[in-house]
């Protein structure tokens, strides 16, 4: 197996998948376990692989992987119609919506429902759970 700096890239790439599978992006898992995401992308690109870095990418991955609430995945079509459906019969419009939860804005709402934000993010499990909590939205 090809090696970088005594690292086989093999694990790199596997450490990659899973947190690209657990948090979606590695822009994600940057902001969730906050540190910043230009050097995550370089150690992941190959530009500067040390094993420091890749021990310390494992054990942030290891504790921020404990404290997530859900997995992230991709959002179904079904839960875009449903969210399309509650909005629309409450607010008619979707900026009215966004003018009562000023964190969401027209264009975020029409890329879920448009199917353009493919990934579940904390941002959607938050407009979720104040449709599920407010207007009886059923996703899960």
């Amino acid at each position: 197996m090809p090696k970088i700096n005594g690292i086989d890239l093999d694990e790199v790439e596997f450490l990659s998948v899973q947190i690209k599978n657990k948090f979606g992006s590695m822009h994600e898992f940057a902001a969730e376990a906050e540190i910043a995401y230009r050097p995550i992308l370089k150690f992941f690109n190959d530009l500067e692989v040390t094993q420091e870095r890749f021990e310390y990418y494992t054990n942030v991955y290891k504790k921020t992987k404990s404290s997530r609430e859900f997995q992230y995945g991709r959002i179904l079509p079904e839960h875009r119609e449903a969210i399309r459906k509650v909005i629309q019969d409450e607010y008619k419009k979707y900026s009215n919506f966004c003018r009562k939860y000023k964190h969401f804005d027209v264009v975020y709402i029409s890329n879920i429902v448009e199917g353009r934000l493919k990934l579940v993010t904390k941002k959607y499990v938050k407009l979720v759970r104040i449709l599920e909590k407010r207007y009886g939205l059923k996703i899960r």
